[in-house]
């Protein structure tokens, strides 16, 4: 293709199939580089969930291109079953419960998408019933740019299917992770009725419609549609980011809620199971901020710095979570702005993470997933994935996220 070819391969080493995806050099432009796109592989790497589809590895070719070796599926894409209509709704949301799942892990290690859609959907063979399988999660950041576009070898302007694109990647603003959670809503549209919740004669008018429309809700088109898969729909495909679910953890579990028993399919009918499937995580316990800032002492680990001297910052932080958190740190006046922005995101560094909590330090090992400026205007905020932490410091830990959520409680019923 206009991207690069896809081999079928074996992995000798694991002995298992594997596709070897080669991408062609002109999509290392002014877009990113060969570098960047090895450290988003390594971060997929990560990426271990039932319902995503595997990266093994990634490497350089000799062209200036470069590869990565991913999971290959042999079930039929959404989009080919689709060609037969309307899924049945148990099926519908099963399986977009599964898919939230996936993106829900991706995200909590600061992966995003960015091209949910039927033909990225692949349904393996699984007893009685079938796994849904999110895959191309390596290929959006690199073939797609604002508004769903790309170019080709010869300069000519290629779009997407617009079908599946959020209203403020069609506007050419940058998505995150709720953008993510709009497209799987017009997957989950299209399960339901058979068509995507906006079409039109031309690309460009379906665009408009993703910024200008409300969809209709899937039950006044198909009957028989409960009003509580509506309202998931409907919330998914919320013009404005912040009125969509805060996070595809949320989604999948407003899914999971409305899964019914699983029955035994009469033959030929278009069913699956409706649980979820037995080893996807649990959803995670909403933590309340700490009551006070916590004191942090970050060390940004670079093997270009033995010391690592220059990569220690003092700050706080400001959020935890059993996964992840956000800490304050790094003001411009003290030059620690360019440390944190050149040597903390796409997982380029480690970072090594002492916290004061009020029964004692714990530490913690984990990486950078994002960064963005702190409401005061001087210092940075910093999301970070724990990837590790001593099994007592990680009791010691969990111990306190257990605690301020109790106060939490506590507060709340005596308001």
């Amino acid at each position: 293709g206009r991207h690069g070819t896809v081999y079928a391969a074996a992995d000798l080493k694991e002995g298992r199939e594997a596709l070897v995806k080669a991408v062609l050099p002109m999509l290392f432009g002014e877009r990113g580089t060969v570098d960047e796109f090895l450290a988003d592989a390594k971060r997929l790497e990560a990426l271990d969930h039932p319902n995503a589809a595997r990266l093994y590895g990634a490497g350089r070719l000799p062209n200036g291109g470069a590869y990565v070796a991913v999971e290959f599926l042999k079930g039929a894409t959404l989009r080919e079953e689709l060609a037969g209509g309307a899924l049945e709704v148990d099926r519908a949301v099963a399986i977009a419960a599964a898919l939230a799942g996936a993106l829900d892990a991706a995200h909590r290690i600061g992966v995003l998408h960015g091209d949910v859609k039927p033909e990225n959907v692949f349904l393996e063979p699984a007893g009685e019933g079938e796994t849904p399988k999110l895959a191309d999660f390596e290929a959006a950041r690199w073939i797609y740019g604002p508004g769903g576009s790309s170019m080709t070898a010869t300069g000519s302007l290629v779009i997407r299917l617009p079908h599946y694109t959020s209203p403020e990647q069609t506007r050419g603003e940058r998505g995150d992770e709720r953008s993510d959670l709009y497209s799987l809503g017009c997957v989950l549209h299209e399960m339901l009725t058979g068509h995507p919740p906006f079409e039109a004669p031309t690309p460009m008018a379906v665009f408009v419609k993703h910024v200008t429309e409300r969809p209709e809700p899937p039950s006044r088109i198909r009957a028989g549609i409960p009003v509580e898969v509506d309202r998931v729909v409907v919330r998914a495909l919320e013009k404005d980011p912040a009125s969509r679910f805060e996070s595809a953890g949320e989604m999948a579990e407003a899914l999971r809620c409305l899964c019914l028993p699983v029955t035994a399919p009469s033959p030929g009918a278009r069913t699956a199971r409706l649980t979820a499937p037995p080893s996807a995580p649990e959803p995670q316990r909403k933590i309340p901020p700490p009551p006070a800032p916590l004191p942090m002492r970050m060390t940004i680990v670079d093997a270009g710095d033995e010391s690592n001297v220059s990569r220690r910052i003092d700050g706080l932080v400001r959020d935890l979570g059993e996964s992840g958190m956000r800490i304050e740190t790094g003001t411009i006046m003290t030059g620690q702005l360019n440390v944190i922005r050149d040597h903390t995101t796409a997982f380029k560094n480690r970072l090594e993470i002492e916290i004061d909590l009020p029964t004692g330090t714990v530490r913690v090992t984990g990486f950078a997933a994002w960064y963005k400026p702190a409401p005061d205007g001087v210092n940075w905020n910093v999301g970070v994935y724990i990837r590790d932490m001593p099994a007592g410091d990680r009791a010691r830990y969990n111990a306190y996220l257990t605690e301020i959520a109790r106060g939490s409680d506590r507060n709340r019923e005596r308001e």
